[in-house]
């Protein structure tokens, strides 16, 4: 689909409407991985309104959809945990990633959350205790110079804490408030200020999202069990978050059935702070979350930002093959196969998709035809593949991103 060729039309047919004026661009992706540009105009309950292109008003079920994404590009590299940096001084935000892939922008609070527990202060909901064995990584903010800051930590098979002197302490973290104690392989224990760390990651298991996952301005990803519109307010969202181990920390026990206040943390949210939703993650899986084998060279994988559905960059870095086992259920297959800018002056190449082995689809990249849109259908399939093939020039500047990478999962 050229977006670009449709927004004109979107823009002056939604004119002829009694609009609001800040109704987003979005893309909205069917059951087919077919999508469409709408302006969205609410989401309540089970339902979703929009204007398509046609300036048509439509309410339909959210069932009927999988996805809803930008416009442009997937990926917020301003989300990056380094986002601001002027005259060598960098300014980094707070960032707490769990296991899941949620991750919630703010900074960790000296309050006790509770035994084995962290606490965050996240904007939309204040004060949250969340427990050390659902969190991936913890990012402290700070103002540094330039030649302060370091590279974000990889996840390891043990708990890494990173002082702002540059020292790496790796062993299994006790616990974290005002300090945190972590215990060393030989058996010490090292308790720091928290005034003192830089990052921290724990050797957690990852965990499958479940439900709807939402992606909102300034790097937050966020699971829902609703969205409602409220009365009176056309551009504003109830977010209700799903049942887990997310709680307020004034609020840190489970509630009782004698209870007669709502369960549920709660926040508002302006429809122009959505940037991304998955309506169902057990059915739209990121191809670049599969294991692969390259046995030419390795893909790259982009993990700079934050990318809508998690559907990460990948580049083929040259002439090469790489084979994808498929989930069980996969059914559909959507991406974009380009020919990086930088590549088009010699980049000259045939890309081959083959699922199970059988040559699917043959595209010719290169300046003059730089983008393929890939649709697949995957029935019954257990593996994809894909064949970087150099063209006419050898293999000089060919390289292929993949781009917006997504799998339909059957149920």
């Amino acid at each position: 689909m050229n977006t670009r060729a449709i927004i004109p039309a979107l823009l002056l047919a939604g004119s002829c409407l009694a609009q609001d004026a800040d109704r987003p661009l979005r893309l909205l992706i069917d059951r087919n991985l077919d999508r469409q540009l709408v302006e969205l105009v609410s989401i309540d309950g089970e339902d979703i309104r929009f204007i398509d292109a046609s300036g048509r008003a439509v309410t339909a079920p959210t069932t009927q959809f999988v996805a809803l994404t930008p416009i442009d590009a997937w990926t917020d590299a301003n989300a990056a945990t380094s986002v601001f940096r002027r005259s060598g001084i960098v300014s980094r935000p707070g960032v707490l990633e769990l296991t899941d892939g949620q991750r919630f922008v703010g900074t960790a609070s000296v309050v006790s959350a509770g035994e084995e527990s962290l606490a965050w202060n996240y904007a939309r909901l204040g004060l949250l205790a969340v427990p050390l064995e659902n969190i991936r990584r913890v990012v402290l903010p700070r103002i540094m110079t330039a030649e302060q800051a370091m590279p974000s930590l990889a996840v390891s098979d043990e708990d890494v804490l990173r002082l702002t002197n540059k020292d790496t302490l790796r062993g299994f973290i006790v616990s974290f408030g005002s300090e945190a104690s972590i215990e060393l392989a030989d058996g010490s224990t090292i308790v720091t200020p928290m005034n003192v760390i830089d990052e921290m990651t724990l050797a957690n298991p990852d965990e499958s999202p479940e439900g709807v996952r939402v992606w909102l301005t300034g790097g937050n990803v966020v699971d829902v069990e609703s969205l409602h519109a409220i009365t009176g307010k056309a551009d504003r969202i109830e977010a209700t978050l799903e049942q887990g181990p997310i709680v307020a920390v004034n609020a840190a026990s489970v509630p009782s059935e004698a209870d007669d206040q709502p369960v549920g943390l709660r926040f508002e949210i302006d429809r122009n702070q959505i940037d991304a939703i998955n309506f169902d993650t057990q059915a739209l899986v990121p191809l670049a979350s599969l294991q692969s084998n390259s046995p030419d060279r390795p893909l790259v994988i982009d993990d700079t930002g934050v990318s809508a559905l998690d559907a990460r960059s990948i580049q083929m870095p040259g002439p090469m093959r790489t084979t994808w086992t498929l989930p069980r259920g996969a059914a559909r297959l959507a991406m974009t196969a380009e020919l990086p800018l930088e590549s088009r002056a010699w980049g000259n190449l045939d890309l081959i998709v083959l699922v199970d082995g059988v040559e699917r689809e043959r595209h010719t990249l290169s300046a003059q035809s730089p983008e393929a849109h890939i649709r697949l259908d995957l029935a019954s399939a257990r593996e994809l593949t894909l064949e970087l093939d150099e063209g006419q020039f050898g293999p000089v500047q060919d390289r292929v991103e993949l781009r917006e990478g997504i799998l339909l999962i059957g149920r």
